[in-house]
């Protein structure tokens, strides 16, 4: 696996629940470093399988604070595929 540095990464502006402290919930996203590709997952208590597109380590900066998480990321080409596996990402 080639090893991105994070200036070779996106980063994003999303707007993600309240945290609870306050009702500004706009945040930004900085992917640090890809983890793992097409990484198994199975969780029988919520009935799931498949696979995580890349597994990514993340800096999340809210205000003056910031978290590091790891999160999954999923691709999407744009590309409509009449399949349930793929409506049920997307939808």
């Amino acid at each position: 696996m080639h090893k991105y540095t994070s200036a070779d990464l996106p980063q994003m502006q999303l707007s993600l629940p309240s945290d609870g402290n306050n009702n500004n919930s706009t945040c930004n996203i900085e992917v640090i470093n890809s983890l793992d590709i097409e990484e198994s997952i199975w969780s029988p208590r919520f009935g799931l399988k498949g696979k995580i597109d890349v597994t990514v380590g993340v800096k999340i900066h809210r205000g003056c604070r910031t978290k590091y998480k790891i999160m999954p990321l999923e691709l999407k080409t744009g590309k409509e595929l009449n399949s349930i596996e793929h409506r049920s990402q997307v939808g």
